[in-house]
Formats: C-alpha cells, sequence, structure tokens
C-alpha cells in the first residue's frame, strides 16, 4: 500500500473556494515538519495534513510474448 502526506493550502476567490495541494510526500515526519512551518509563517492562511492510502491491484495482464 502506497501512502503519501499531502499539504493543502485553502484558495479562494470571490466567488468560490477549495483547497489545492501545496506540497506532497512519503515522509510523516517531514510533512510534519513542513506542515508546521506553514502554520508559523502564515499563521492567517487554512492548512490541513492529509494522509493518503492507495492500493493497486492488478486484475489481469498479458502473458509476455517471445
Amino acid at each position: 500500500m502506497a501512502t503519501k502526506f499531502l499539504i493543502k493550502q485553502m484558495v479562494s476567490t470571490i466567488q468560490k473556494r477549495w483547497l489545492e495541494v501545496i506540497y506532497e510526500t512519503e515522509s510523516q515526519r517531514v510533512a510534519l515538519d513542513v506542515y508546521e512551518g506553514f502554520l508559523r509563517d502564515n499563521p492567517k492562511e487554512y492548512f490541513e495534513l492529509v494522509k493518503t492510502e492507495s492500493r493497486e491491484v492488478c486484475m489481469l495482464f498479458t502473458p509476455l510474448k517471445d
């Protein structure tokens, strides 16, 4: 299973708001350090630290032809 840690920031216009991925890593420790740095340097901004897990399963395959 592949695990990634994403940091998202709230971005807004006068018409809508959304979360934009601004940082991605496979290391939880690094993600926490970067997240805390973003909070410290940008106290008025909204951030989320998100853990994602994905799994890939091969359902069918074509045998190799020599």
